[in-house]
């Protein structure tokens, strides 16, 4: 393996390990945006780490069964993050029309 292979190979598993389990579907959306800014904040250098690798070799990771290992389970942690920040925001917005619905009722009554 090359010199940018092995640091982007570095890179993406910093960037797996950066990338924690979501909350559980019921955690309060507070905790789950909290939780999730975090996780931006953690894979923001493996990132960057990665995309300088595979600049000076596009092709490093190509094919490596560890990266598709990784690859993998970075895109499962993704889709669990993406279900977790529907939830959330679906809880949000029940927060918010109930309040809305709060206020309406104050005003007339």
């Amino acid at each position: 393996m090359t010199e940018a292979g092995h640091a982007a190979l570095c890179a993406l598993r910093a960037l797996c390990d950066a990338t924690e389990d979501p909350p559980a579907a019921d955690a309060d959306p507070q905790e789950v945006m909290t939780r999730a800014a975090e996780v931006v904040a953690a894979r923001e250098l493996p990132m960057r780490d990665l995309a300088a690798a595979l600049a000076r070799e596009p092709g490093a990771l190509r094919g490596h069964p560890e990266a598709c290992a990784l690859y993998d389970r970075i895109r499962a942690l993704a889709a669990s993050w993406d279900a977790a920040m529907a939830c959330a925001r679906h809880g949000i917005g029940e927060r918010i029309r109930s309040v809305a619905r709060l206020r309406g009722a104050r005003r007339s009554g």
